[in-house]
């Protein structure tokens, strides 16, 4: 039996298989024996296939392996760059467990720049040239915006913003639901605005400390932070307010009266049509670009799209049909 080497850092970049699984990738080793792609390996690390290695090596199954050529001077995150093209696209993650992996890649470029750094400016101090202590060339990959991750992630760079959110909050329970897909982005994030909303209480004390500007106390009491300025269709182009009207703000800000009030329809169309847009950006992305999906094409898989995405337009449709009852109703 080939004994492989595990790197735990590869090991644990994509999310494991879940108990059933892993369950039924092992019934079906034991029935069928080894089918489909070898176990991908890189300096006889294993880059794809821990599980079907640890079942093969529990069962006494022989399995094919293959080399993988990154280049003489690939470093580990040319090695990641290729499990997040491979395995995402592969594996049914959750949007939340997608965006955990390409941000922990994200994270992994920033810590090999900043090593990057240090260690060109001891080369630099000795007069050699910028490569990594085994003679590799120091990585040189950018450091990504959200839209990148997001296209990247097959998601839209308002749900990576809502991710964010959540995973910047202080409530380590809920952050552990979400990566284990026990409550979904939207559900997460609503939760954290709801805790972040301002308390009943807001006195003139709040004066003493809070910026002497519109915006500037919205923000702090969570009004533009939410994207609801207080009464803003009817807000001055000055920005210098009294005291008491900069607490009139304040007060306005948790009021949900008056919340609504400050809603501007076409604002909210503008937001969800850019959201809606982000995604079928990142849909073209994952079937051109990051996964060529187009290219394993048969007319069987275009008349599945098809129907897939007539199921879309349909949603929509019904969307728009409810709008216009409720609107109706309300007149």
């Amino acid at each position: 039996m080939y004994e492989l080497k595990i790197n735990p850092e590869l090991r644990d970049f994509i999310p494991p298989l879940s108990g059933e699984e892993k369950k039924s990738l092992e019934d079906s080793l034991l029935k069928y024996g080894y089918k489909g792609a070898p176990i991908y390996i890189w300096h006889n690390y294993i880059v794809d296939g821990h599980n079907r290695y640890n079942l093969c090596m529990k069962h006494n199954i022989e399995f094919p392996v293959e080399e993988l050529d990154f280049g003489d001077e690939a470093t580990i995150i040319d090695v990641m760059e290729w499990m997040i093209n491979t395995q995402l696209g592969r594996r049914n993650l959750p949007p939340q467990q997608r965006i955990a992996v390409v941000k922990k890649f994200e994270k992994k470029i920033q810590e090999q720049a900043r090593e990057n750094q240090s260690e060109a400016g001891k080369k630099f101090g000795n007069g050699k040239n910028s490569s990594s202590p085994n003679g590799e060339k120091l990585n040189d990959k950018k450091i990504r915006t959200d839209k990148e991750l997001a296209k990247l992630a097959g998601v839209g760079t308002g749900t990576i913003a809502r991710f964010n959110r959540v995973m910047s909050s202080d409530d380590e329970e809920l952050k552990k639901k979400l990566l284990a897909d026990e409550v979904k982005i939207n559900t997460a994030y609503e939760k954290i605005r709801e805790k972040e909303k301002p308390k009943e209480n807001v006195t003139t004390e709040l004066l003493q400390t809070t910026p002497k500007t519109y915006q500037e106390a919205a923000q702090l009491f969570g009004g533009l932070q939410q994207g609801h300025l207080p009464n803003r269709k009817n807000t001055e182009k000055s920005d210098n307010f009294t005291d008491e009207q900069l607490l009139n703000a304040l007060i306005s800000t948790k009021t949900p009266v008056n919340v609504l009030d400050s809603i501007i329809p076409k604002q909210e169309f503008d937001i969800m049509t850019n959201t809606l847009l982000e995604n079928i950006d990142s849909c073209d992305y994952r079937i051109f670009d990051l996964h060529e999906v187009y290219k394993k094409m048969e007319n069987e898989d275009i008349d599945y799209a098809i129907a897939k995405f007539d199921s879309v337009i349909e949603a929509i449709m019904k969307l728009e049909e409810k709008i216009k009852e409720f609107v109706k109703e309300t007149k």
